[in-house]
């Protein structure tokens, strides 16, 4: 949206949050593969329209994975009780559950699914991330700042033939469009159906979180970026000429 308004890319700076890797981290055991017991997908944050949960069951149903389980982790607005209700099989609601709690839930999930449509940054995706889940989220979530992290690529191959479209692929997750049921399902069938494709990807998650995610990494970007401000006005005009970035 900077760019569409014509603000120079130059003076942009990407800087995802961080996570307390103390608090999140994976599971002295992980779960079997997806291809033993079934594709164990999570979703944590309020139950809402604004959160994409219409879009999310939909793409959950459309994916038609046998022994396939979906676990919300959440407070439910009124607006979507009847999509509950009328929820597929294999859903869990576990209601609001402590934050202490989370990292538990993570640890029995094979990755994380975020439909929102409309969104700020969902902190939960680095929770999840540290936690060594894989995640399928829409563009409106600021997940694709994470995934994009010391990864100049989107893709990691051609898209395969059939594949929805918007799709973008990186190490450790997807990034898909909003309203897009189809390609949430496409995701969560290469998961539970591609030999070795979640334990690549939950491999990549954690070396994300690891290098790249902590508080302390995001400390350390941010003070980079103002010594850089500080070293531009230090020269002469260079208060003058220097241009501030927005750091988002």
């Amino acid at each position: 949206t900077f760019l569409e308004r014509d603000v120079p890319a130059d003076r942009l700076v990407r800087n995802p949050l961080g996570v307390n890797l103390s608090q999140f981290h994976p599971p002295s055991t992980p779960p079997p593969p997806p291809g033993e017991q079934g594709l164990r997908a999570i979703y944590a944050g309020t139950l809402s329209v604004q959160k994409g949960l219409p879009d999310l069951l939909a793409g959950f149903a459309a994916a038609a994975l046998a022994d396939a389980q979906l676990t919300l982790v959440g407070g439910e607005t009124p607006e979507v009780a009847a999509w509950l209700a009328d929820r597929p099989p294999g859903v869990t609601l576990l209601g609001h559950r402590p934050q202490a709690e989370l990292a538990e839930h993570y640890g029995r999930a094979h990755c994380f699914v975020m439909a929102s449509i409309q969104d700020g940054f969902g902190m939960v995706l680095t929770q999840a991330l540290a936690c060594g889940l894989p995640l399928i989220c829409t563009t409106n979530t600021g997940g694709e700042d994470l995934l994009r992290e010391g990864q100049a690529d989107t893709r990691l191959d051609a898209p395969q033939a059939g594949e929805p479209a918007g799709i973008q692929e990186f190490a450790a997750g997807w990034v898909v469009p909003i309203h897009a049921p189809d390609a949430i399902a496409h995701c969560l069938q290469r998961l539970a159906r591609e030999p070795g494709l979640w334990q690549s990807k939950r491999e990549a998650a954690l070396r994300l979180a690891r290098g790249s995610l902590s508080w302390e990494a995001y400390g350390d970007r941010a003070i980079a970026i103002y010594r850089s401000l500080l070293a531009a006005g230090s020269h002469p005009g260079g208060e003058e000429n220097a241009q501030t970035p927005h750091l988002h």
